[in-house]
């Protein structure tokens, strides 16, 4: 999918602003504080009905209006498409594609499929394992149809279980009323390790060529996907998702929530048996953090037949120019739309990018751009 037209309504300091013709390389540049984070900031939320810098609306919205909105039109080999969110001030929202109301902001992630590169997500191996998770889910998601309807399913039973872990019941009570969420959790548990697991198959040896790659270690890095319970009863996930639940109830009753599930997923990466993020430089963990973001693309553009787009805050900031070069020419082997910015354009468009005619420059400017 191709973002080809952008337009912007009173997010943060945007007024109004319409960018058309998009390139496949787009290249925002300008000074501190001009809007090129704002411009990433109004895709993510296009694609995600969110943003990526705030969870509270007011402080997206611009100063002197009540709502912010932003409309693109998307296209693939197959079909064009409107897309558009409203956010209000109130905290309402409105997700519009091609002219009809949507329900969720799922159906905008579905159209357009969005990775995030900027300070926040180079931190994912110092992080706990809800982002790795996610992470890994966002290539779920796009690859298996039924599993947003699966993760909601074990999320609702997820919440059950921890309301009723928290309300400090009589052991045989408490047993007998987390039951019928323990078999749901197991039964929904079950499939979303099926699925990620049919994902991470197809996952693990891109990530690992990337690695070797763009990080540059000698020895094998080892990506491994480790589901959230002990498994310990052959092949039977719901099984042992069930066993486990039952065994750690009251361990579970005494900290108020549920230990063991796939809601406890994550993606491990070791280097001779210790964490990477205990062994790898600072540098290498951006370059492993790229590796992982990029085989999320080639894997949705194998499995998806259509591309996704990359959003890249100001890359010269995080990475020296020769991990910019290596990041960039497998960013262009991948051919998917990215968004870059930047404080200056020298470092990408003369230094580091390849082919430098498919670069589209943006040069912003107190909340306005203009194309060079």
């Amino acid at each position: 999918m191709k973002l080809d037209r952008l337009d912007v309504y009173n997010l943060r300091n945007i007024s109004t602003l319409s960018l058309s013709s998009l390139s496949n390389v787009n290249l925002f540049y300008g000074a501190n504080g001009a809007g090129k984070t704002t411009l990433l900031e109004a895709i993510h939320l296009l694609a995600l009905g969110r943003s990526f810098r705030s969870t509270q609306s007011r402080r997206v919205i611009r100063y002197d209006a009540d709502s912010c909105a932003v409309v693109g039109a998307i296209s693939n080999s197959e079909a064009s498409h409107k897309i558009g969110v409203q956010r209000k001030r109130s905290g309402g929202f409105t997700i519009r594609i091609d002219g009809d109301n949507a329900r969720s902001a799922s159906s905008l992630a579905r159209m357009l499929p969005v990775q995030l590169l900027n300070s926040e997500s180079f931190s994912l191996l110092e992080q706990g394992p809800k982002k790795r998770r996610q992470l890994l889910d966002w290539g779920v998601f796009h690859v298996k149809p039924l599993f947003h309807e699966t993760w909601a399913r074990a999320q609702r039973a997820l919440k059950q279980r921890n309301s009723l872990l928290k309300a400090r019941m009589p052991l045989k009570t408490l047993e007998k009323e987390l039951d019928p969420w323990d078999r749901e959790l197991a039964t929904a548990g079950s499939s979303l390790q099926a699925m990620r697991s049919d994902y991470f198959s197809i996952f693990e040896p891109i990530v690992s060529g990337l690695i070797t790659e763009l990080v540059g270690v000698s020895e094998e890095v080892l990506v491994e996907l480790n589901s959230g319970w002990k498994v310990d009863l052959g092949d039977d996930s719901r099984e042992s998702i069930y066993e486990a639940l039952k065994s750690d109830f009251v361990r579970e009753q005494q900290r108020g929530m549920t230990i063991n599930g796939p809601h406890r997923a994550d993606l491990a990466m070791t280097l001779n048996g210790i964490d990477v993020g205990h062994v790898l430089s600072r540098g290498q963990q951006k370059m492993m953090v790229c590796a992982l973001k990029l085989a999320q693309t080639a894997v949705f553009s194998q499995n998806a037949g259509r591309n996704s787009i990359l959003l890249a805050d100001d890359l010269p900031a995080e990475l020296d120019e020769v991990h910019q070069r290596k990041l960039f020419n497998a960013l262009e082997k991948l051919s998917c739309q990215c968004f870059l910015t930047s404080v200056n354009r020298e470092p990408v468009i003369e230094g580091v990018w390849g082919n430098k005619e498919q670069i589209g420059l943006f040069h912003v400017k107190q909340g306005s751009a203009s194309r060079l």
